[in-house]
């Protein structure tokens, strides 16, 4: 018999593959208890009531000394839970980040003709051609600085839509912090996932 390519490989490397294996841990996921939104200065609690109901909804409450975000229904589903969870965050994200970048664009004169509010996996925010700007709702969870930086950095791609010297000197006179902080992005190699 004529093993074809893959087979071939998987054959060679049989022992390795079954050593390393057993070095997996696969963890389920498990509900999230509190979120940091580190943007914001804001830390949510999450609380999980498990009703009759087959839906899934949610309360929250904002307070001065805590926030708490209680979900209701089906909460043994907790890949439902996560999405209802991401849903929530992208609708905060719209109410925090589209306000802070509007201002910004005003402050430093780079309009902007739309903004959207994502999950990308591997972009914190983009600028079209157009001068539509798209932020990762998971911004809220970096540093103040830093979401004003890359907010920053999508405003003026509206000038220079590259990452030439006239981008990096403009975004520079904006953000006396930026080689700091562009690093310490970078470094962060990975989007933050909760999820």
């Amino acid at each position: 018999m004529r093993l074809n390519a893959y087979e071939q490989i998987l054959h060679e490397f049989k022992d390795w593959i079954i050593k390393h294996s057993s070095k997996i841990i696969i963890t389920p996921k498990q509900h999230i208890t509190n979120i940091d939104l580190r943007a914001i200065n804001q830390i949510w609690q999450i609380n999980y009531i498990k009703t009759a109901s087959s839906q899934l909804r949610g309360i929250s409450c904002k307070g001065i000394s805590h926030n708490t975000l209680t979900l209701y229904g089906a909460i043994d589903d907790i890949e439902r839970t996560h999405l209802w969870l991401q849903k929530w965050l992208k609708q905060r994200a719209k109410e925090i980040l589209i306000p802070w970048l509007q201002q910004l664009s005003v402050q430093h004169n780079l309009p902007f003709n739309k903004v959207s509010i994502r999950g990308q996996q591997t972009l914190w925010g983009s600028c079209s051609p157009e001068h539509d700007i798209s932020l990762n709702y998971k911004l809220l969870f970096l540093s103040n600085e830093k979401v004003t930086h890359i907010l920053l950095h999508e405003l003026c791609h509206t000038k220079h839509l590259n990452h030439s010297q006239r981008f990096w000197a403009l975004l520079s006179k904006l953000d006396p912090n930026c080689k700091i902080n562009d690093n310490a992005i970078r470094k962060a190699d990975k989007l933050i996932d909760i999820f």
